[in-house]
């Protein structure tokens, strides 16, 4: 895990000025494109949203998306199983869904 966060500040630091421009870009889509990038299945996106935020490059609604479109605590759990390996699209888009709207 330490090795994780490690590698994402590295990352972050790399890419803070196009991260930077590229989120204030977004404005008022920014919990569209927070949502997006979120549904992809892994928390790195929630950690890049949280510094975004805390050095107020995107808005709180932004954050939120983020925050629930990466909320995939399910999806290895549903792996697991084979038999519900089916659910597991329906399930990012209803979270892309709820994140968007909870954004705005």
């Amino acid at each position: 895990m330490f090795l994780t966060y490690l590698l994402l500040e590295w990352i972050e630091h790399r890419a803070a000025k196009k991260t930077a421009d590229l989120a204030a870009k977004a404005g008022s889509l920014g919990p569209l494109a927070g949502g997006l990038l979120g549904a992809l299945p892994q928390c790195g996106f929630s950690v890049v949203a949280a510094n975004l935020y805390s050095n107020r490059i995107i808005t709180a609604g932004t954050l939120i998306a983020v925050f629930i479109s990466t909320s995939d605590e399910a999806i290895p759990v549903l792996l697991s199983n084979p038999e519900s390996a089916g659910m597991i699209l329906p399930l990012i888009g209803a979270k892309f869904l709820l994140a968007i709207v909870a954004g705005f």
